[in-house]
């Protein structure tokens, strides 16, 4: 601790802004080394599932993959809601798995697009997040990002965009687009062009 002496005589304590510094750069990287953490065990987690699914069922073949099926092998309801009024305001799904129960509710008036985003984020949760066999959890699309909800959102792309299967299909393609992967994999063209960023995979200029 630094001191500097008053007018008075009293001793006054000065603040180490290079301590101060040092220290927001070290909970910078806790938070950077949790989010790699989580980041892979959510890649992890939707992987293992795909591998279930593949194996148990001998399904997974071609894009886009059914995720409304495996969600339903897995013992869940599917099903769709309309969302309406004050309190349902930007909602876009549920999951609740509890006492028996097994459902994922999704908002019929979104696309299907993000209808299929909203069921692997909620698988999501359920892998990564449920309490035993159990969990309940609600997506609004205006909440704010949490490690959770940022989870559940790389376990979701992992799964409908897997990176292997990706990477195969984008060097299918004398010229790939962003929409031509996007319609492949039947997710909207804003989930495939952070996915493509993230892999590192370069495409073409939609002219559209």
């Amino acid at each position: 601790m630094f001191f500097e002496k008053s007018l008075d005589g009293m001793r006054i304590p000065l603040v180490d802004y290079r301590q101060i510094v040092q220290d927001i750069e070290d909970a910078k990287e806790e938070v950077r080394e949790a989010l790699g953490a989580a980041r892979n065990t959510a890649r992890k987690a939707a992987n293992e599932l795909l591998r279930w699914y593949r194996s148990n069922y001998d399904k997974l073949g071609n894009p886009p993959i059914d995720v409304v099926d495996i969600a339903r092998k897995m013992g869940f309801f599917v099903f769709q809601a309309s969302f309406d009024g004050p309190y349902h305001e930007n909602l876009s799904g549920y999951i609740r798995a509890e006492e028996g129960i097994k459902e994922i509710c999704v908002n019929q008036n979104d696309v299907p697009t993000r209808q299929r985003f909203t069921v692997a984020h909620e698988l999501g949760h359920f892998h990564l997040h449920r309490i035993g066999d159990e969990i309940t959890h609600i997506t609004k699309r205006s909440q704010h990002s949490s490690l959770q909800e940022n989870e559940a959102d790389i376990f979701a792309e992992e799964l409908i965009m897997p990176e292997v299967l990706l990477r195969k299909e984008h060097s299918k393609l004398l010229f790939p687009t962003i929409k031509d992967l996007a319609k492949t994999f039947a997710v909207s063209y804003a989930a495939m062009r952070m996915r493509l960023r993230k892999l590192g995979l370069g495409v073409y200029n939609d002219f559209t």
